[in-house]
């Protein structure tokens, strides 16, 4: 498996939003941060993978070992467009292709049931977009990590686990995703959520002669509205 460089580009939320729950006895307080890196892991070439490390400590700083936490994902918005040729070095030559955005569109499964219910088909194709694009999945190398097809895994002795986003490559600058690792100690719940757009790996875009993963197009369209599926 190959780990290389990738491109985040412009992110539609930058910051990440803690969200600490507090007991009755402030000994249980759990606190939970989210961490990646700027590496892509390639396991094929039509998937890539985002490491993440969970972190979670108590209200004094120390491991929280043995901590359970669930994973989750959800979309949050999609993107219309085209990846265009750009010269991202200012030497006057095109010499990478980026993403411009034409519409971005907030994602129809507004109560995120996996539903298609009254009302959240905004682009009229009787579906819900996205789908889920990317899943959790466990880290290839590091452990603690998630349970295969669970999103679950318990802290080490220094309060760490690990895991990773899959997603298909063509869903790469296309989609803006919550990451939310969750806890629950005596009976209250701690989290952490954290914003992203699906990255594409810098060698997947630096070759203006190949086109980028999943075509120059947006796979959601290229037309400035999110009411139509062109």
């Amino acid at each position: 498996m190959n780990s290389i460089k990738f491109c985040f580009g412009v992110l539609i939320f930058l910051a990440a939003v803690v969200s600490t729950g507090c007991g009755s006895d402030d000994t249980d307080a759990t606190r939970i941060v989210l961490g990646t890196s700027n590496d892509l892991l390639v396991p094929n070439i039509l998937q890539y993978q985002a490491p993440f490390v969970v972190q979670v400590t108590d209200s004094n700083g120390n491991p929280a070992s043995a901590t359970k936490i669930t994973i989750t994902l959800r979309p949050l918005q999609y993107f219309k467009g085209q990846y265009q040729p750009n010269d991202v070095d200012g030497d006057g030559n095109d010499d990478q292709w980026s993403p411009v955005y034409s519409a971005v569109c907030a994602a129809e499964d507004a109560n995120n049931n996996g539903i298609l219910e009254a009302g959240e088909d905004i682009n009229g194709n009787s579906a819900l977009e996205p789908t889920n694009p990317a899943t959790i999945a466990p880290h290839p190398s590091e452990t603690p990590t998630v349970a295969a097809g669970t999103g679950k895994l318990t802290t080490d002795s220094s309060g760490f686990g690990y895991f990773v986003v899959t997603y298909p490559t063509s869903e790469a600058k296309w989609v803006n995703l919550r990451l939310t690792a969750s806890a629950e100690v005596s009976g209250t719940e701690s989290a952490e959520t954290y914003d992203f757009n699906l990255a594409v790996a810098i060698d997947d875009i630096n070759d203006l002669s190949i086109s980028p993963p999943g075509g120059q197009n947006s796979k959601y369209g290229i037309s400035a509205v999110c009411t139509d599926t062109l």
